[in-house]
């Protein structure tokens, strides 16, 4: 076989993100399998989303990000796991895709699939776990609607934004808590705008979502 291909191959680039910060993103795809790059299963994954920056110097760069079930052999207090249960509900709020309760049980059925297309602010910054290796990964559970006022300034895509249907959008006010909504109300202007606590998230795998 003969074939052209150059001297060498740069590969401090590519089409993954590879800086932290804060971006505006849109969901290109939703699995409830995510593989690892050899095509076998991520384990203990509860579901994983590919992203696509839209604004910025990263525009176009690409991100996967795999929302993991609690380990069950941590207490439900543990931190870590409190962690595992905030960040796909933060997701799921951020991307407007609603979770039913299964009747009988404390677990949610969702239907990830309507998550494609949806746009929403994220922040990734390199881990520090000790004795693994060093990535860039989802930032606790920052996770943003397009519209919540508390999520920290990027660069947006305005024409991407333009594209969303009146129906995933919404109105600022409606991320304040209901007491400060009241504060508001009340006329003496010392409410801060703080967004609602995340709607619970759903888990085709059974996994209790909604215990914090």
């Amino acid at each position: 076989m003969e074939l052209e291909m150059p001297d060498s191959v740069d590969t401090t680039g590519g089409a993954f993100l590879e800086t932290p910060g804060v971006y505006h993103c849109a969901v290109l795809d939703a699995s409830e399998s995510p593989q690892k790059r050899d095509g076998s299963l991520i384990s203990n994954a509860q579901f994983g989303v590919e992203l696509e920056i839209l604004a910025g110097p990263q525009a176009k760069r690409q991100k996967n990000v795999v929302f993991f079930k609690p380990d069950p052999s941590k207490p439900k207090e543990d931190k870590g796991y409190q962690m595992d249960l905030r960040k796909p509900r933060r997701f799921l709020e951020a991307v407007s895709v609603a979770a039913e309760r299964v009747p009988g049980g404390n677990t949610y059925t969702v239907d990830l699939s309507k998550a494609k297309g949806r746009q929403l602010i994220i922040e990734f910054q390199f881990s520090t776990q000790v004795g693994k290796e060093t990535q860039l990964q989802l930032h606790y559970a920052n996770i943003w609607h397009v519209d919540d006022p508390s999520a920290p300034q990027c660069e947006r895509n305005q024409a991407a934004l333009n594209l969303l249907p009146k129906s995933l959008r919404r109105d600022p006010a409606s991320f304040r808590k209901p007491e400060a909504k009241a504060a508001a109300n009340s006329g003496n202007g010392s409410a801060a705008s703080v967004p609602t606590p995340p709607a619970p998230v759903a888990s085709s795998a059974g996994v209790p979502i909604d215990e914090i």
